[in-house]
């Protein structure tokens, strides 16, 4: 697999069964794990750029990723500043949303108690 990189990474390490479905302009990427069977959901893989690029799953399932972002939009967790990018302005209520639903997921550690 070749992906645009803006920055130094081996891409012989991404897992072949990996499709992209979201990139952040070469950033950053969202990979759901292919299988050879079908199932019902895929674990969804965050890759980002930083000085060892890390790799983990962060959501459970597409589905708990689109409701995640969802709710963090409607309830004024994300918003667009003036540069418009998106800030999270309360990262408590960010984490609880994403552990509601990505309950398995220990990239949603609670930091918070």
């Amino acid at each position: 697999m070749k992906l645009k990189w803006d920055c130094d990474f081996d891409d012989e390490k991404l897992n072949p069964k990996w499709f992209p479905i979201i990139s952040n302009n070469g950033e950053s990427y969202f990979f759901t794990k292919g299988a050879t069977d079908q199932t019902s959901s895929s674990e969804l893989i965050y890759l980002w750029a930083s000085e060892d690029w890390s790799f983990g799953p962060n959501y459970e399932s597409i589905e708990s990723f689109v409701k995640s972002i969802y709710e963090c939009y409607i309830t004024g967790v994300y918003d667009i500043d003036d540069n418009e990018e998106v800030i999270c302005t309360n990262e408590k209520l960010e984490e609880e949303i994403h552990r509601k639903y990505n309950p398995n997921q220990p990239s949603w550690e609670l930091k918070f108690e």
